[in-house]
């Protein structure tokens, strides 16, 4: 296993920014602020890096060779330090998981500023806007370099009620 994680990912501007579009689906406004800590970019992209031969497991990700599970679990570890957090006053992110083909993040919702009921039913306008935000963010060439699809499970705080988004490995792969 690799010692020296070099890695930079995902970062609070791109899932502040995918709330922002969820929270827009849904016709929902807050009066909160908050901070946007300095947004992270990635290095070379595997695509340009002429394949060589390695193993079934093996991919090319921000300028080096990597064992999926091994990149996938320094993703994790290093995302572990920034949960939980609060956006605003109707979301709290609560962690990051592997849960099959997906990379899932849990976000408990204030029921009264965001109804789970009215995200069902925006799903679709939700999804359109996690494209779009995503298009050319550091999270998409990680996901497709590991294979994942993307998801967001949002938890109703009271009713503990669920409504997942999701992006399929398929779909990503084609951003």
């Amino acid at each position: 296993m690799k010692t020296n994680y070099h890695l930079k990912f995902v970062s609070y501007t791109f899932v502040t920014a995918l709330i922002t579009n969820v929270v827009l689906a849904v016709g929902c406004t807050s009066n909160s602020s908050h901070e946007t800590p300095q947004h992270i970019t990635l290095g070379d992209d595997y695509d340009e890096v002429a394949e060589e031969e390695v193993e079934d497991n093996t991919v090319w990700y921000n300028g080096d060779w990597w064992d999926k599970d091994e990149l996938t679990d320094a993703f994790l570890e290093q995302m572990e330090e920034t949960f939980p957090f609060e956006f605003g006053e109707m979301m709290y992110f609560t962690g990051v998981t592997i849960e099959g083909d997906y990379l899932v993040y849990d976000v408990y919702v204030d029921e009264d500023i965001i109804s789970i009921s009215d995200l069902k039913d925006s799903k679709a306008e939700a999804k359109k806007n996690i494209i779009k935000m995503i298009q050319g963010e550091e999270i998409v060439p990680f996901l497709q370099a590991v294979g994942k699809g993307l998801a967001y499970k949002y938890i109703g705080a009271e009713s503990e009620k669920t409504c997942t988004i999701r992006l399929t490995p398929s779909e990503v792969n084609e951003l």
